[in-house]
């Protein structure tokens, strides 16, 4: 049986906080990490949409804080702690171009190309690793990945 869950704001922390350890979840340090544990230990595949890092970087700070948004859009720290990530656009929030999308995870702008260095620049991924978001996709939706059922599609 193949499971999607669409989670928002503490869904995974309280789904699975009792299967890792026990945890501070004032500690945004410690949530980063409990996060990578779950993904690894439940075979959860994070879906990110690269765009909404960009769409929101001019009110996510103010609305979650200048601590907490570190742990926010943080597509860097899931793939250092070995989490698999997929992302989507969206739509019809974000554009379904999947090239947008491309453009965001790797240089954290937005289509307009601001802020000029990036927001966060640091959680950015690499080209490489946008090139594993397809496959992840599959595989987050328990499907059989190959790149030929990418190129008949």
């Amino acid at each position: 049986m193949n499971l999607n869950e669409f989670g928002l704001g503490e869904t995974l922390f309280e789904v699975g906080k009792d299967r890792v350890e026990p945890f501070d979840m004032t500690d945004l340090k410690q949530e980063i990490l409990l996060a990578g544990k779950l993904n690894q230990s439940l075979g959860i595949i994070p879906s990110m949409q690269p765009t909404h890092a960009t769409s929101d970087k001019n009110m996510a700070e103010t609305r979650v804080g200048p601590d907490r948004i570190k742990g926010a859009y943080a597509w860097r720290t899931f793939l250092h702690q070995g989490s698999r990530i997929a992302c989507g656009s969206d739509f019809p929030v974000e554009s379904p171009n999947p090239f947008f999308g491309i453009h965001a995870a790797v240089t954290r702008q937005d289509a307009s190309g601001q802020p000029i260095a990036g927001w966060y620049p640091t959680q950015a991924m690499s080209l490489k690793e946008t090139s594993s978001i397809t496959k992840n996709r599959y595989i987050a939706q328990g499907q059989t990945y190959s790149p030929e059922v990418v190129k008949s599609r």
